[in-house]
């Protein structure tokens, strides 16, 4: 089982909520802005709970954030999913 912080917790679910299809979402690097944020975001990671979506794309210098299954078992699938 893994555990969650709160503030991990509500991250989850704003990324959730900017997660507009599978492997696409609108929170990237840009919502991060903090080194608080962004240690949070680690964490999550670091716990197989989100991913950068487009990790390997050499020629992009972007972040697109995304639940993997087993954070959308946490927070509940995106709508965009259906």
């Amino acid at each position: 089982m893994i555990t969650l912080t709160s503030k991990e917790l509500d991250l989850l679910k704003e990324i959730k909520f900017e997660q507009n299809e599978q492997g696409h979402s609108d929170f990237t690097q840009e919502n991060v802005g903090t080194r608080s944020r962004a240690g949070i975001l680690g964490s999550l990671v670091q716990k197989g709970l989100v991913y950068n979506s487009y990790d390997g794309y050499e020629d992009e210098d972007i972040n697109l954030w995304c639940l993997t299954y087993e954070g959308a078992d946490i927070v509940g699938i995106p709508d965009s999913w259906d």
